[in-house]
């Protein structure tokens, strides 16, 4: 952050403080706020690019689907099993 009103901002925006509330924190309070605010925002945003890149790719997302679908490489891996099997006959 270049300024304190930079992390004013920031946090008063996350977590609804007034900036008096935001200046009585120590400077180790604040530092680990903003990398706990970093860190989830970058979450949410690998989690939507995933939404994202599914929807596009016409695949639908089920969180609690217990089963996990097979990646192309199981596929691949699946794939060449089979031909080695079939090179032995």
């Amino acid at each position: 952050m270049e300024n304190i009103f930079e992390v004013i901002d920031v946090l008063a925006h996350e977590y609804g403080w007034t900036i008096e509330y935001i200046e009585n924190l120590e400077v180790q309070e604040i530092s680990e706020l903003l990398e706990i605010i970093l860190q989830r925002k970058q979450n949410e945003a690998r989690l939507q690019s995933i939404i994202v890149g599914s929807a596009m790719a016409g695949k639908e997302l089920n969180f609690k689907k217990k089963e996990v679908e097979k990646t192309e490489v199981d596929q691949l891996k699946e794939l060449m099993a089979k031909l080695k099997q079939s090179e032995k006959k």
